[in-house]
């Protein structure tokens, strides 16, 4: 806290409360930083403004946990400890954001999106899309378009058949198409056709597995 005479004066309060057997403050939440928040208390008519007022219910300064990040305005009781961290949410009546972190894994819920992250792995679920990335892979789904790409090749297929397979098969037709003349059928296409068909087949299968 930048002001020592505040934090005194917030000390005193909290050391007489601790002192009692109902150790909890109610105040109003000012701002979110990180895993702490800053949190306004009224005391003898004086509103008192605390920073480094955890999220998490431990003193230790580990980033694993369940977090209940509370609004801006919310409403919030903490929890007086007496020590140099002063205190931490324990309940609050609006939640902007529910965040659980374990080592490497991220999950984090507010009322715009559901986020998941695991080492390498991102899952996102918004109010306007679904997307997912994995290494140098993503999906991205949304009303308006379907978006695929990968850093190796794609396989879509269902039990009956594979898309590269139907568009070798559609490739490979092309290249011996013959057609009804007034003398009989035609010959297969010229090869500049040919080039252009070989052309495309080696492009779909740097694209499709």
């Amino acid at each position: 806290m930048g002001n020592p005479k505040l934090k005194e004066a917030l000390k005193s309060c909290f050391e007489a409360l601790n002192e009692t057997d109902y150790p909890f403050r109610l105040g109003e939440v000012v701002s979110v930083e990180g895993l702490s928040c800053t949190v306004k208390f009224m005391q003898g008519g004086v509103a008192l403004e605390v920073d480094e007022i955890g999220l998490k219910s431990t003193l230790n300064e580990d980033e694993n946990g369940l977090f209940q990040v509370p609004s801006i305005g919310s409403k919030v009781w903490v929890s007086l400890t007496g020590q140099e961290q002063y205190g931490f949410v324990v309940l609050c009546d609006q939640v902007s954001e529910v965040r659980y972190v374990n080592e490497g894994m991220t999950f984090s819920m507010d009322a715009e999106k559901l986020n998941a992250t695991l080492e390498s792995m991102l899952f996102e679920l918004s109010t306007n899309a679904i997307q997912m990335e994995i290494e140098n892979s993503s999906i991205t789904l949304d009303k308006d378009l379907v978006d695929i790409h990968s850093g190796g090749k794609i396989n879509i297929y269902n039990d009956e058949a594979t898309l590269k397979a139907l568009l070798d098969d559609i490739l490979s037709t092309i290249e011996t198409i013959t057609v009804s003349t007034g003398v009989g059928p035609s010959g297969t296409p010229l090869p500049p056709t040919i080039q252009k068909v070989t052309a495309i087949k080696s492009d779909i299968t740097k694209l499709f597995s």
